[in-house]
């Protein structure tokens, strides 16, 4: 990809939904793109909800907490300590 994206942003956040449900790879075969394609569109969405400048990180905390007890639905943490 070339500098420009050649995709809508609604195309990007579906996309981006799909991998959260799956993987990389599956997501790209079940919508004929490349893996390159879609990890373009995820790092487009992530750069919108929440963009981070890392210049300075020395130690970053990882957790994970339930979405719904029970449900198997987990979301990351990443904290700068």
């Amino acid at each position: 990809m070339s500098g420009y994206k050649n995709f809508t942003n609604r195309y990007a956040q579906s996309i981006t939904e799909q991998v959260v449900h799956s993987d990389i790879n599956n997501v790209a075969k079940n919508n004929k793109l490349t893996e390159e394609e879609v990890w373009s569109m995820v790092k487009t969405v992530a750069n919108k909800i929440l963009p981070v400048d890392v210049q300075n990180l020395q130690k970053l905390g990882i957790d994970e907490i339930s979405l719904v007890k029970g449900q198997g639905k987990f979301i990351v943490v990443l904290v700068d300590l």
